[in-house]
């Protein structure tokens, strides 16, 4: 009840129309203490000694009065429900909000906690802003509160949320000016998207002209800084590009004539005013934004009213005193800061060069020079448009028109179409500017140097002074030479002479006649001109030839192709040509060297007395020691030593290598035996060959081995001769025939008893270690390979005293024998000999062999008696001496076949078999001279003239004649083959032993037949192969 009625006492001391809390004051204080009173009275205390009653009592009371809980207000009484918390942030502007007054939450804090606790009051929250903004317009003072609360809360927040603001920015209405009066304005927040920064150059729009719709009232912005508005509202400075877009649109200009840029001259001075404070802090897009507003509408005042910018000029353009100048109402000068403006707003400092050129160079009223003065006063104000203009402009006339021209009709010219007038380039015949007598013309005056900004020449192009250069008339090239040489170290210094090889320019000598010729074509060498190049005159001196670049000496791929055309036409030229090239030898690539190789570029005289040209790698340097033989195979050329250093670069040589003397081998062989006149120059050339082989080619060898090139031998009996003693086997008895032969249809004869049987059958090799070691490599086989041994014998004869005697002299020989194979490893060792199990010695009444050969198409066989026999089963039995008994016996023609030998060293020697076969009576001075008559010595054989091959040349390869040649000297030396020991043994005195009596019989050509066996011989094999091995004699 007590509160009904101060809500009723409230209600009914409000005036009609007014809001709640328009109570008067007094009144408003007497309520609130009756108000405060009630509450203290319903306050409940602890209750002793139990507080549970007091509690029980105070809940039952509030549970009593439920959500309809009456309480004061700074509005009146209210539900405590609709009552919220007193908050400083928001007393600005929520002036209708029910808030709990002061005292009352001060002295009845306990009823107002229940009351907290219990949620029937609140604090103040976002909806209570939004009610109370929707239910009123703020004026601007309430509004820059709730400005502030809503920057504060926008602080606060830890997540910007676009929807609160949204709701706020539409709820918010403001009542912009005093209210009442008649300029009051709604505006509601949501509209709102610009404001103008007191802090910056935007503070100085004026606020007495049109402002736009969407700006924040000024009155308002300045109380928050930029930052403020910009972070928690979507809202941007005002920019001076927009103030003026928004005053200079049709729609303001017509709203206002006082504010129209176009017809008001005040304003337009502000306007412009403001622009040139601002100017130069705006960024350039801000400056085109004003330059497109306004270079279209008349904004600039000037003395002939208000102008368009481009049709304004500044005053001190006003040459023809008839122009439109810019003119400002309040009398104030142009300065600097509105110049730049005007400036860039296209105002006029000078008049439009087109202007001038129709109003004073075709009146006659100023000359070249008056001109050149004039754009020198004015060229810093020149834009680059108009220089571009100027340069393109043909303004000026050139020097010496014809007579009875006059300007209007004499042709004008561009300032870079003309020279500076000066002597040197009326000299030259170039076209000059026509400066008149009135002024003298001074390169370094403002005007000249203006000119020259504009393009007149002052030094000729490098192109055009170069063809001056080549001009017909020899006095201007000899001035446009001297001027492009005092002058390229500073105009031309780009200078390329390749730039110009097609212009003939350079001065020079061909044949001491005085010409001129490109770059390409002169040189500065005068050696050169032997053959045939331009090369630069005495006169021109030596910093003259390195100013233009001329060359030394003609490129490389010139001369190549000079020697391709044209090579030297005799030897003499020949001589000086390669003399000078061979100072360029390391310029030459090895591409070019390659290419002069395979050029027809020596001459050399022919078999028939004249020249022919050969390829360098064709020639030679010299003779060597073979060379009168190389010299009918080669050609020799000598042309001194620097021109042989060029031709040694392209492939020239010393001498023909093994490779080269191959391949003439086997272009045409019977030729080069020819050539060799005769076996001893030939077999020398293929000794060289043996001991160079590793230097030729595999291919080539492949090539040697199935052509017939190589030398063979065939002993025969000599027709009409006493028959032959085939033991002595005399040389002068014989008759030696030479054939070219493939390597396989030759045979190495390394079997001297077999050679002797069947030497008169087949081909055989030189005997040299090292034409038999090549003979082999490329085919030939040996003879003890193709000879194949059956051995009979009958029944041995026991304790022979002669078996014996032999086995002591053999071991008796057997050290000295083993001394000299201290160089080689021995099969078997002197300490193994000596047992009579390793070495047996026997003998049988008869020994006989059959030997069979068989080489191709050859089937030959010769049986005959033996001497002696040695045997060795495998490589490691004992050796088995088997001696024939029906003979005398014969050392040496026991082991003059090195059977025994062989048994013993790996590789056998004649003097090794001699020291064995001594006489048992033989002393140690006969020992020496067997050593010194066995030991190998050089044989030099005397050149012997030609001699025939058994073979024809194949058609068509000639080859030189030697039929001419008597028989009797055909034949080299001949080597004796006869028994070493035979002189030894005369000089001592020693009787030689008896020669085997059994001579061997004629060779059988029919296939060999199978001797019977004796039972009491095991068939013999050579020990020297693998497996059971026999030797015989």
């Amino acid at each position: 009840m007590e509160m009904e009625s101060v809500k009723s006492h409230w209600e009914g001391s409000l005036p009609f129309g007014l809001p709640q809390t328009s109570v008067d004051q007094q009144l408003e204080t007497w309520l609130r203490s009756r108000s405060l009173h009630a509450l203290k009275f319903f306050t409940f205390h602890p209750s002793t000694p139990s507080a549970e009653i007091s509690q029980q009592l105070e809940r039952a009371f509030f549970d009593c009065a439920g959500s309809n809980f009456p309480l004061i207000s700074t509005a009146g009484v209210r539900n405590a429900s609709d009552v919220r918390l007193p908050d400083a942030s928001f007393s600005g502007f929520l002036k209708q909000l029910p808030l709990l007054p002061e005292n009352i939450l001060a002295d009845a804090s306990s009823t107002i906690g229940i009351l907290q606790s219990r949620g029937l009051i609140k604090s103040i929250g976002f909806d209570d802003v939004l009610k109370e903004l929707r239910s009123r317009p703020l004026t601007e003072d309430e509004m820059v509160a709730c400005l502030k609360w809503w920057i504060s809360v926008n602080k606060e927040a830890s997540k910007f949320q676009l929807a609160p603001r949204t709701q706020f920015l539409e709820a918010a209405i403001l009542l912009s000016r005093t209210p009442g009066s008649n300029d009051e304005k709604i505006v509601p927040l949501s509209s709102i998207r610009s404001f103008i920064n007191t802090r910056t150059f935007s503070a100085i729009i004026p606020l007495d002209g049109p402002l736009p719709d969407h700006l924040l009232p000024p009155s308002v912005a300045k109380h928050f800084t930029a930052n403020e508005l910009t972070t928690s509202f979507p809202w941007t400075e005002l920019s001076i590009p927009d103030w003026l877009g928004h005053i200079c649109s049709p729609s303001i200009r017509k709203a206002n004539p006082d504010v129209d840029i176009t017809l008001s001259a005040p304003w337009a001075e502000r306007v412009l005013l403001v622009v040139a404070k601002t100017w130069p802090n705006l960024p350039g897009p801000a400056k085109g934004e004003i330059y497109t507003h306004l270079r279209t509408l008349s904004c600039i005042p000037t003395s002939m009213g208000m102008k368009t910018p481009d049709q304004a000029y500044f005053s001190q353009a006003n040459i023809f005193n008839d122009l439109p100048v810019v003119t400002l109402p309040s009398g104030s000068l142009v300065k600097t800061p509105l110049e730049r403006v005007l400036i860039a707003l296209g105002v006029r400092k000078h008049v439009d060069l087109q202007v001038v050129f129709n109003r004073m160079i075709k009146t006659n009223e100023w000359t070249v020079a008056d001109l050149a003065k004039y754009l020198v006063s004015i060229q810093s104000t020149l834009s680059s448009e108009e220089w571009a203009r100027l340069k393109m402009t043909a303004a000026f006339f050139q020097e010496g028109n014809l007579e009875g021209d006059t300007d209007q009709n004499a042709k004008r010219y561009q300032a870079q179409q003309l020279y500076e007038p000066v002597d040197v380039f009326r000299s030259l015949g170039l076209p000059v500017l026509d400066w008149g007598k009135q002024t003298k013309w001074r390169s370094s005056s403002d005007e000249a140097k203006f000119l020259f900004e504009l393009g007149l020449l002052r030094y000729p192009p490098l192109p055009v002074l170069i063809n001056l250069c080549a001009s017909a008339d020899s006095h201007t090239r000899s001035i446009a030479l001297k001027y492009l040489l005092d002058h390229i170290g500073n105009h031309y210094k780009d200078y390329d002479p390749s730039d110009f090889e097609t212009i003939a320019f350079i001065p020079a000598m061909k044949a001491s006649t005085p010409c001129i010729g490109t770059v390409k074509e002169v040189f500065s060498n005068p050696d050169w001109a032997m053959m045939g190049f331009l090369v630069t005159p005495d006169t021109l001196p030596l910093d003259a030839i390195l100013k233009l670049k001329i060359k030394q000496h003609p490129p490389t791929a010139m001369l190549v192709d000079l020697l391709e055309r044209k090579p030297p036409q005799n030897q003499g030229e020949a001589k000086a040509w390669f003399s000078v090239l061979g100072s360029r030898v390391p310029d030459f690539s090895s591409t070019e060297l390659q290419k002069m190789s395979r050029i027809k570029m020596v001459p050399v005289p022919s078999e028939e007395g004249k020249l022919r040209w050969l390829e360098p790698t064709c020639c030679y340097f010299g003779k060597d020691a073979q060379g009168e033989f190389h010299s009918k195979l080669f050609v020799f050329v000598n042309f001194g030593l620097l021109a042989n250093g060029f031709l040694t670069a392209c492939g020239t040589k010393h001498e023909p290598s093994v490779e080269e003397v191959v391949q003439i081998l086997l272009e045409n062989p019977h030729k080069f035996y020819a050539s060799a006149e005769g076996p001893t120059q030939f077999l020398a050339e293929l000794r060289n060959i043996a001991v160079n082989h590793k230097l030729i080619k595999p291919g080539t060898i492949a090539r040697m081995k199935r052509a017939a090139i190589l030398l063979g031998l065939k002993r025969r009996p000599r027709k009409g001769g006493d028959k032959v003693d085939f033991n002595e086997f005399d040389e002068d008895d014989w008759e030696v025939q030479y054939d070219l032969r493939k390597a396989e249809e030759i045979i190495i004869a390394d079997d001297t008893h077999a050679l002797q049987a069947f030497g008169d059958s087949f081909f055989t090799a030189p005997q040299e270690d090292i034409l038999e070691a090549f003979y082999t490599q490329l085919g030939s086989r040996r003879l003890s390979s193709l000879v194949k041994e059956d051995y009979q014998s009958s029944a041995e004869i026991k304790q022979s005293k002669t078996a014996t005697e032999i086995r002591a002299l053999i071991l008796e020989r057997l050290p000295l024998f083993l001394h000299e194979h201290s160089h080689a490893r021995t099969r078997v060792s002197y300490t193994w000999l000596t047992s009579q199990v390793n070495f047996v010695v026997k003998t049988f009444g008869k020994l006989s062999v059959k030997k069979s050969l068989m080489f191709g198409d050859l089937r030959l066989s010769r049986q005959q008696e033996a001497s002696a026999v040695a045997i060795r089963t495998g490589n490691t039995g004992p050796i088995h001496l088997w001696i024939a008994g029906n003979a005398q016996i014969d050392m040496y023609e026991i082991l003059r076949q090195q059977r025994l030998e062989r048994q013993v060293a790996q590789k056998p020697r004649v003097e090794n078999s001699t020291l064995l076969s001594m006489p048992p009576a033989a002393n140690s001075e006969d020992i020496v001279s067997v050593r010194s008559a066995t030991s190998p010595t050089p044989i030099s054989s005397p050149i012997a003239p030609p001699v025939p091959l058994a073979s024809k040349p194949p058609p068509g390869k000639p080859v030189l004649d030697t039929s001419k040649t008597p028989s009797s000297a055909m034949e080299p030396p001949p080597t004796s083959s006869r028994n070493p020991l035979a002189s030894i043994w005369r000089k001592t005195g020693i009787a030689l032993p008896p020669e085997p009596s059994t001579q061997i019989p004629p060779v059988s050509h029919k296939s060999p037949i199978t001797p019977n066996t004796d039972p009491h011989v095991t068939p013999l094999k050579n020990i020297c192969e693998h497996g059971s091995k026999t030797s015989s004699i």
